[in-house]
């Protein structure tokens, strides 16, 4: 989302510079995007989705140091953990313009309570220094104003672009993918796509899978993505009788292919 969004500024007008970290799951060829694009990423390793307090602290004084030598006019921050130090980083190098897409939030279903408090108090205190925070739907705003992270003039709900072109002209594709999974005609074929970690509720999705096969047994189910959860849910589908039903397929790039591809998409994200 922040490629594509960063990808349809006008040149002529925005000088658009990207600092990220370390992804997990393969993106995109980043040299390539900047070929195609002009704009610069900054890839610091150190910046990671867990919490680590001493690598979080010397990506924040990465971060410093990369803002007071470009001197942005804005920073937009995106996620939660990256949001907070990209944000006390702007503050410290003097941004004039702070603003926030925290794409969703953590605020319950990654962590227990406590660490989901933690984590609330500490966007109430950033909040102070941001100017405007995106959220993707009016009730990630409400989820907000209600936890009390901001007034509600201080949010903006933005649904997410995305580039339907990809998908649109998908068919023919999705159809030579059903002839490769030798999908029969009386076969319907069901689709997961996500990271295979618990707030994204595949153990949920398989276990209603475990139902749906009892009654059509000729269901075939693949799960799209990858994560630390890989390994046990592979077990547990051993444990539900479903491992002739259910292929993992791993991580794709070919997403739209899928789609036109599948009788049925399920989405069982718990946030």
């Amino acid at each position: 989302m922040v490629l594509e969004l960063a990808g349809r500024f006008d040149a002529t007008q925005f000088d658009v510079r990207i600092i990220t970290g370390r992804t997990v799951e393969p993106v995109c060829d980043l040299e390539a995007y900047t070929r195609r694009t002009g704009i610069p990423i900054t890839v610091y390793p150190g910046l990671v989705r867990d919490i680590a307090p001493l690598r979080d602290l010397m990506a924040c004084l990465f971060l410093i140091g990369q803002l007071i030598r470009i001197e942005p006019d804005v920073v937009h921050t995106h996620s939660s953990k990256a949001g907070i130090l990209g944000r006390i980083a702007a503050a410290v190098s003097g941004v004039p313009v702070i603003v926030h897409a925290p794409h969703g939030h953590v605020f319950y279903g990654y962590f227990d309570r406590f660490t989901s408090w933690c984590f609330v108090w500490i966007e109430r205190l950033i909040a102070l220094i941001t100017d405007r925070i995106f959220t993707l739907t009016e009730l990630g705003k409400a989820d907000h104003v209600a936890l009390g992270v901001g007034p509600a003039a201080q949010f903006v709900a933005i649904p997410c672009g995305i580039d339907l072109g990809r998908f649109v002209h998908a068919e023919p594709e999705g159809a030579m993918l059903r002839q490769t999974l030798a999908l029969r005609p009386e076969e319907r074929m069901v689709l997961w796509v996500g990271r295979l970690v618990p707030i994204k509720g595949c153990e949920g999705f398989l276990r209603a899978c475990a139902r749906v096969v009892s009654r059509y047994p000729e269901t075939r189910i693949f799960v799209v993505g990858d994560g630390p959860l890989a390994e046990e849910l592979q077990t547990k589908t051993a444990t539900l009788d479903l491992e002739k039903q259910v292929t993992f397929v791993g991580w794709r790039s070919d997403i739209p292919a899928w789609m036109w591809a599948t009788d049925v998409f399920v989405l069982s994200s718990l946030n």
